[in-house]
């Protein structure tokens, strides 16, 4: 099922829509209060806040399309046209291009292997044709995500994170690693950042990003790591962002930039966003046996 934004209905010519998604056995309704166990997308105009937390509170919605206020009927087209293309309704949404002018899949399993992982990645980004800065954004891009799936995803039973110190050197113990993956497909730049722990959730995510999304700026929780500032950025940066989930085995982040000359048109998207939640036999295993694999020492190896 197709949902829409109340307060797009009046504003939209949806016959198009409607008309496809009979086609595709799907349907279109309107948002009202709590949606259907059958919906998946969510079209919206919505500020980044409201359409949060509207994910937040309908956990059947997992793909969010935002249209921009000044551009919303061809915006919509855009919308259609990326839901044909996959049409079987079947979830992720948001995929890799399999037709890659390159590809890199590196496996990482200590922290210090981040910065030349990262130096290799802008090496890769600079001969894209692209605008000034788009090489920091996606250097920072992905030191955040990285970082997060070192730092901040090995936690012990009661929630706290293991490694607060950035400082400290990191190990995962064999055989987990951290996977990091990019490429490009001529549109997008792409990376993939997979950690093996699988101990952050659609919940707490959304959480994270309204929480900066509400007072429209970046705003640093004071009580410890993993802000949710960085992860922010990334949903206000990306074309294309998905989040899978996994509980107690692994989460993995997909995130696609466009690749423009203009600054303008990059600062102009608006993020189609997926959170994919798999509900896994571990999921249901109590805490206590979903231990992070850290080393006796307590370091993720």
């Amino acid at each position: 099922m197709i949902v829409i934004a109340q307060n797009l209905l009046a504003k939209l010519q949806l016959f198009e829509l409607q008309t496809w998604a009979r086609k595709a056995g799907a349907s279109v309704r309107s948002l009202r209060q709590r949606v259907a166990a059958n919906s998946v997308v969510l079209i919206s105009e919505d500020s980044d806040y409201q359409n949060l937390r509207t994910l937040l509170e309908n956990e059947n919605l997992s793909l969010l399309y935002s249209l921009r206020k000044n551009n919303l009927q061809d915006d919509l087209g855009k919308a259609i046209s990326f839901l044909q293309s996959r049409s079987d309704f079947q979830g992720p949404f948001i995929r890799q291009n399999s037709k890659l002018n390159e590809k890199v899949n590196l496996h990482l399993v200590c922290s210090d292997q981040r910065r030349q992982a990262i130096e290799d990645f802008g090496n890769y980004v600079k001969p894209a044709g692209v605008f000034d800065g788009f090489e920091h954004i996606a250097r920072t891009v992905a030191s955040e995500l990285l970082t997060n799936a070192f730092y901040n995803a090995p936690r012990a039973v009661d929630g706290r994170a293991l490694q607060a110190s950035r400082t400290e050197v990191i190990q995962i113990q064999s055989p987990h690693y951290i996977e990091f993956a990019y490429g490009d497909d001529g549109d997008h730049l792409w990376l993939r950042v997979t950690d093996p722990f699988g101990t952050f959730s659609r919940k707490k995510l959304l959480h994270n990003l309204m929480r900066c999304a509400r007072y429209k700026m970046l705003r640093v929780r004071e009580n410890g790591p993993g802000a949710g500032i960085g992860l922010y950025m990334i949903f206000r940066w990306a074309s294309e962002l998905r989040f899978e989930f996994e509980e107690g085995r692994r989460t993995t982040v997909l995130v696609k930039l466009l690749k423009t000359k203009r600054l303008k048109v990059f600062e102009s998207q608006r993020t189609i966003f997926e959170v994919v939640d798999r509900k896994t036999k571990v999921a249901m295993m109590k805490a206590s046996k979903t231990r992070a694999p850290l080393s006796k020492s307590g370091r993720a190896a």
